[in-house]
């Protein structure tokens, strides 16, 4: 009378002789029921052939089992047993029912995530290759891998030894990726080359994971192969356009040589002719003469500036190396620098917090003593010049400030202000060789940074750059 399971026992005439209690999930029996055939009852669920069964189990003493749902939705097992008697021969049926709700949904689960499983690595853009660990034989893959090898179907690569797919040069590189493999159970981002079936090759990175039962043993070993083709065209690309620009770098570099000294040598001497003329022979020279004189010295001169300065522009970045680099103390290194031009004007230079970057040290005291110089000489004469450097931080950069109360920069010369020899002023008396603001920003884009002005002519001008940040 205790037990939970829903049982019948039924005699050789397959009439009830007695149930449980719990059988009134499936029967509803009455206790005067007893005696009855089983075909008068219509039971909630397992009624189909239920008593051509019964009979089956009497004639051949076998167990029979079945799956079945009742009407709630509930799985049970139906299982029809022999029942024996003292003397060993089967005198009638028990019919038991055994809840499997449980059971029936973790193989629901069980089956949807096979499901899923299969369905991942069926429809996966990667390609998918299953193998067996103990012949390296191809035991399933997807259709990507078909596709991307050029076979026309699985059946032509299920069966065939995974080193088949590599070239004769890969060959010796994946076996000792699968030596790899088995000591540690895994392969990651490994750069290879498999053959497709019309020989062309393809490069892949491999993955590469063991597939295991409840007992840790290898099943399979399911490799996944990424096509890097287009990635590898790509990088070809990149490593033609890098020997285009090395080569141009080289040519610029012969060039600026030239000019910086072969160009020197006979400047020095159209300098030495003017200087003899303007000494020897200022008295056989009229005004007129004497001025195309001061003009060919004044010209030479700035020549020789312009190429000195394009030499150094040349070099930036060229030698050293990155370190860190406190900038507050770097400004005031280029204020002790300037120390003749801020006197002389009267300048007053603020400097609030500044952060410490990665960088060149010597390209980044070059870069703040252009912009401050260049904030003291731009301004009238009639104003004291104020310069007030600051930054702050934005996301992964330090954003640096210089702003000045110079003449001003009008919008049309903003667009051209960082082209070497560009001036704005080109008409003004001050010495400059138009290569500065160049520079500054070569070394910007030396140290991963980007620069811009904001200016208004008569009030001054805003310079701001970004450094990455440590």
């Amino acid at each position: 009378e205790s037990t939970q399971i829903g049982t019948i026992f039924l005699d050789a005439s397959l009439s009830i002789r007695k149930f449980t209690p719990a059988i009134k999930e499936h029967f509803s029996f009455l206790n005067s029921d007893v005696g009855r055939p089983i075909s008068h009852f219509t039971g909630n669920i397992g009624k189909s052939n239920l008593v051509e069964r019964c009979k089956r189990v009497l004639n051949t003493g076998k167990h029979l089992e079945k799956t079945v749902v009742s009407k709630s939705g509930n799985h049970y097992l139906r299982r029809l047993s022999p029942y024996v008697d003292s003397n060993q021969k089967v005198s009638g049926v028990v019919i038991t029912f055994i809840d499997i709700e449980l059971l029936q949904k973790s193989k629901e689960k069980l089956q949807a995530s096979e499901k899923r499983y299969r369905s991942f690595y069926e429809e996966d853009p990667m390609m998918h290759i299953s193998v067996d660990p103990k012949n390296s034989q191809i035991i399933q893959c997807n259709k990507m891998a078909v596709k991307q090898l050029e076979y026309d179907s699985k059946e032509e690569l299920i069966g065939r030894p995974i080193f088949d797919l590599y070239s004769e040069d890969s060959q010796l590189e994946a076996i000792k990726s699968n030596k790899h493999f088995q000591t540690e159970g895994k392969l990651v981002n490994l750069e290879q080359k498999l053959l497709t079936k019309k020989g062309q090759s393809l490069p892949v990175i491999l993955n590469a994971i063991a597939e295991k039962d409840e007992y840790d043993e290898i099943l399979t070993i399911r490799y996944t192969y990424a096509d890097i083709s287009a990635l590898k065209i790509a990088e070809e690309k990149l490593q033609e356009q890098k020997a285009d620009l090395e080569r141009v770098n080289r040519d610029l570099e012969q060039f600026v040589s030239i000019c910086s000294h072969d160009l020197q040598e006979p400047l020095s001497t159209i300098k030495f002719g003017s200087d003899v003329l303007g000494k020897i022979y200022s008295q056989k020279l009229d005004d007129k003469g004497k001025n195309y004189v001061n003009y060919i010295e004044d010209a030479s001169s700035r020549l020789s500036n312009q190429i000195k300065a394009l030499l150094e522009h040349s070099r930036i970045g060229r030698n050293g190396k990155r370190k860190m680099v406190d900038t507050k103390e770097l400004v005031e290194v280029v204020k002790f620098d300037l120390g003749k031009s801020i006197k002389d004007t009267g300048a007053r230079v603020h400097c609030g917090e500044l952060p410490k970057v990665m960088g060149y040290e010597v390209e980044l005291r070059l870069l703040f003593q252009n912009l401050i110089s260049n904030a003291i000489k731009y301004t009238p004469e009639d104003r004291t010049p104020e310069v007030r450097i600051s930054a702050y931080r934005e996301a992964d950069y330090w954003v640096f400030s210089i702003v000045d109360n110079g003449v001003g920069i009008s919008k049309e010369d903003q667009l051209n202000i960082f082209t070497i020899f560009n001036r704005v002023e080109k008409d003004s008396k001050k010495d400059g060789t138009g290569v500065g603001l160049a520079h500054v920003e070569k070394i910007v884009h030396l140290h991963e940074g980007t620069m811009w002005v904001d200016s208004q002519i008569g009030v001054g001008s805003s310079f701001y750059f970004k450094l990455k940040a440590v």
